[in-house]
């Protein structure tokens, strides 16, 4: 099994801002029809949340690119956060 190293990422920053964003994700998702696609490789991290509605209309909700997963799932959890306020409202 290969062991997946990540240079000046501190592996407790990496696992709280993963949880941060997966704690907004689930929240949002309870309340619209969305669908999340990730990508992550040695150089550079993506995170894309797309809304689904019934019409048949798709809408990217959230789109991050980042340099490393760490920064990726703080910035995008920050977005997600603003379209939980926006349905709570």
């Amino acid at each position: 099994m290969a062991r997946r190293d990540y240079e000046n990422e501190d592996g407790n920053e990496r696992m709280k801002a993963i949880r941060t964003f997966n704690g907004i994700y689930r929240s949002l998702k309870k309340k619209r029809a969305l669908r999340l696609h990730t990508y992550t490789d040695m150089k550079s991290a993506l995170i894309e949340v797309r809304e689904y509605k019934n019409n048949g209309e798709v809408k990217t909700i959230c789109r991050v690119e980042a340099e490393n997963e760490t920064d990726c799932h703080r910035i995008a959890a920050q977005q997600l956060k603003w379209e939980l306020e926006k349905v709570a409202t």
